[in-house]
């Protein structure tokens, strides 16, 4: 992949957006549990173990708040929730 491009990645029956930026590649979040959380807008994929890394629109570290995310990835997701957060993304 080349930088700044975007491709789709399948991993545990779920679907993400990728990107490649930096030479590093970002999935796009799409957990509900981070609805409230306008900066973070991509995760690392830099290891397959969760050690992942948020990050914003600018690919910049979004430091922890300190509060507990609920992770609700397995459920479905409308898709007005994934245009409202792919739009926040380009913005």
């Amino acid at each position: 992949m080349k930088d700044g491009q975007l491709a789709v990645f399948f991993r545990n029956n779920h679907f993400s957006t990728m990107v490649k930026e930096g030479g590093s590649l970002y999935l796009l979040v799409t957990d509900l549990g981070f609805l409230d959380q306008k900066d973070v807008v991509w995760e690392t994929l830099d290891s397959v173990q969760g050690d992942t890394v948020f990050v914003d629109k600018q690919f910049k570290v979004v430091e922890s708040r300190g509060t507990q995310i609920l992770n609700i990835s397995l459920l479905p997701i409308k898709s007005t929730v994934i245009s409202l957060i792919l739009e926040h993304s380009l913005y």
